[in-house]
């Protein structure tokens, strides 16, 4: 496979001014502003709880037409990415380890954006993985062939060479699940919940569609997903609370 060329591969992430986060490590956060204020945490006295003061329009933005879950019964967080975004690349380490720590009423998911034609490639080519099981064999293989090895994966033919080599995925199945019905219609679907959130670059978090925030807005990677710890709660209250308010409507009946 042909690699990207440095000037080919900064052109490809950043042609439409996405992708163009400043990504800092926990480590730096530490450093120069320290932590606590950094993350939007009231400085505690000595056996005090920190309290997270979060602002909405400062550290996420609420959705001002939310977009409804695939699964009203938990609290959805999703990660909206590209396999051709270096920070996306950089960031998913953090956030599948943050997912394998959720219990049942949080449910994680990823959306592949399509900002433009190759991007949509690699999207097309996260929802065959899903089809076909071996989204556990792909995934990180495709952000290590791009981004580390530099490999040029985007056309069909490339991709399904990786599929093969990877996960064991012979040409052939792979392009029947890459031209499938429900491939092509998870890929619709995934566009249109990108419009619905109104994004403007990735990797954005968006929790119960409601809300959204991105490292611009809460300063780091790991702050970002600091950020989606609060939003979980705030949703997670607010369903407690409805639960409660139903359950007393009903007995007053």
């Amino acid at each position: 496979m042909a690699p990207f060329s440095s000037k080919t591969l900064l052109t490809h992430t950043l042609a439409l001014g996405l992708c163009a986060f400043a990504t800092t490590s926990f480590a730096d956060n530490h450093s120069g502003h320290g932590h606590n204020e950094a993350a939007g945490e009231a400085p505690a006295a000595a056996g005090e709880t920190a309290v997270v003061l979060y602002e909405a329009g400062v550290h996420y933005e609420e959705l001002l037409v939310p977009a409804a879950p695939a699964d009203s019964n938990t609290v959805e967080v999703a990660e909206v990415f590209s396999y051709l975004c270096i920070h996306c690349f950089n960031f998913d380490a953090s956030v599948s380890e943050w997912s394998l720590r959720q219990d049942e009423s949080v449910s994680f998911i990823r959306i592949p954006a399509i900002f433009n034609k190759d991007w949509a490639l690699f999207a097309q080519a996260y929802y065959t993985a899903e089809a076909l099981g071996v989204s556990d064999k792909t995934h990180d293989a495709i952000f290590e062939a791009v981004h580390t090895r530099k490999e040029d994966l985007r056309t069909p033919a490339t991709i399904a060479a990786l599929f093969k080599r990877v996960a064991g995925v012979e040409t052939d199945v792979f392009q029947k699940a890459f031209d499938s019905f429900s491939v092509r219609s998870k890929l619709q679907q995934a566009d249109s919940r990108a419009r619905q959130f109104r994004l403007q670059s990735v990797p954005t978090m968006v929790v119960n569609g409601k809300y959204k925030t991105n490292s611009t807005m809460a300063g780091t990677n790991i702050g970002m997903l600091q950020v989606v710890d609060f939003l979980v709660k705030k949703e997670q209250a607010a369903k407690t609370a409805a639960a409660a308010k139903n359950t007393a409507q009903s007995a007053a009946e």
